[in-house]
């Protein structure tokens, strides 16, 4: 007896999309290969997992014509959005949802050998996809897997088909949202400058958190020794804590900008953003300077925060290279991450700092740093602030929270 999964849902047996769109559960996974913020093989592979799971859970939830089109929708949208994930947090927070979407476009029986079968061809034509094309594939290849069989979709008047249909659209919309928020490259939920020119051999290190009582003139010291100056993203309250190394950092002649006051999980969700004028305050009182530079705590950031910061004369700068240094203290794969993925115009994320903490253990990159500049040397690229890459002022006029 062959084994299946939930009941018939009237799609015919030759349609091959029926076990076809359990192929797009690769689709998150995929979307953070190679993407700026370092996914591991246990990232993908979890992710993988989890779309997997949700998957068999979908297949076995009835679906009426109302949840079965919102399900479609809800795969082309966060297909297209996908292709520009930076994390694995991204696909993540995605992967359930496609899932449980490609289980209801599945379509009942699902013999489990017609999934072994269409299913891993799917997939399979989706990593080639994404191999050869990119991961602009994603949008063109999910939509089509995810169609939906003919005779499958059964209009009727439903009102459980319709409050079902309705709950996933705002499921996809609120992972569609999440999406826009934590990916660098989104610009429809807030926006910011990832790269500077790529024509000019011009790449920005950036460095977030600080300041550090042990590394952060470290590091300083470090690009002092190859001629090079950074920018320095620094939290407010560890900038409060111990303003004379904010006033070494200027001395030096490096670059500081804005990167909240507290730099907590929930902060950025606040309408009314007040992070960014508490952080200014701190900068007049105790550097009597202003910074014209501006980057959302863990790159998270809604167009209320973008519009603060754009009343306060501020570039919101985010990023295109990252190496997860907060994740590893292996300084070597942190520089073999950084030097595999940048290209002209980069702007490089690392840490001095974790999350405005005065003594976190950034040793890391006293190894990484200098294996980084060498690389860039090698590769004919020269470290300039990201003012000089990209044109902007260092500093506003300061004025009022």
């Amino acid at each position: 007896m062959t084994a299946t999964l939930g009941h018939d849902a009237g799609a015919p047996a030759w349609w091959p999309s029926s076990a076809a769109a359990a192929g797009i559960v690769a689709i998150p996974a995929l979307s953070v290969v190679g993407a700026p913020v370092h996914a591991s093989a246990a990232d993908l592979a979890g992710v993988t997992a989890l779309a997997a799971c949700a998957f068999v859970a979908g297949t076995k939830l009835k679906a009426g014509a109302f949840v079965r089109l919102a399900a479609f929708a809800d795969v082309a949208l966060l297909a297209w959005a996908l292709r520009l994930a930076s994390s694995p947090g991204a696909a993540l927070v995605t992967a359930p949802v496609i899932g449980v979407c490609a289980g209801l476009l599945a379509g009942r029986p699902l013999r489990l050998r017609r999934v072994a079968g269409w299913g891993s061809a799917a997939a399979l034509l989706l990593v080639l996809a994404r191999y050869g094309l990119g991961r602009e594939a994603n949008l063109g290849l999910g939509a089509i897997l995810a169609l939906p069989a003919p005779g499958r979709l059964r209009f009727r008047t439903a009102w459980v088909s319709l409050a079902g249909g309705l709950a996933l659209v705002m499921g996809g919309l609120a992972a569609f949202a999440y999406l826009g928020a934590s990916t660098p490259a989104a610009g429809w939920f807030g926006g910011g400058v990832t790269h500077g020119p790529r024509d000019r051999n011009e790449v920005a290190l950036t460095f977030d958190d600080g300041p550090d009582v042990e590394y952060t003139l470290q590091v300083a010291s470090i690009l002092d020794s190859y001629s090079v100056k950074g920018t320095f993203f620094v939290v407010g309250k560890a900038l409060a804590a111990r303003p004379d190394i904010a006033r070494e950092l200027l001395a030096r002649g490096e670059v500081l900008g804005n990167h909240s006051y507290h730099h907590d999980a929930w902060s950025w969700l606040r309408p009314d953003y007040p992070e960014i004028g508490m952080t200014r305050s701190v900068f007049q009182t105790d550097l009597g300077v202003c910074p014209a530079l501006f980057r959302p705590p863990h790159g998270m950031r809604t167009p209320f925060m973008a519009r603060k910061a754009a009343e306060a004369g501020m570039t919101t700068v985010l990023w295109d290279v990252s190496a997860a240094d907060w994740s590893t203290s292996d300084g070597e794969l942190v520089a073999q991450r950084i030097l595999s993925k940048v290209k002209p115009g980069s702007i490089i994320l690392l840490h001095d700092g974790l999350d405005g903490k005065l003594a976190a253990d950034r040793s890391v990159l006293l190894t990484a740093l200098p294996l980084v500049l060498d690389g860039l040397r090698a590769r004919g690229l020269r470290p300039v602030t990201v003012p000089e890459l990209l044109g902007v002022p260092a500093t506003v006029p300061c004025r009022g929270p």
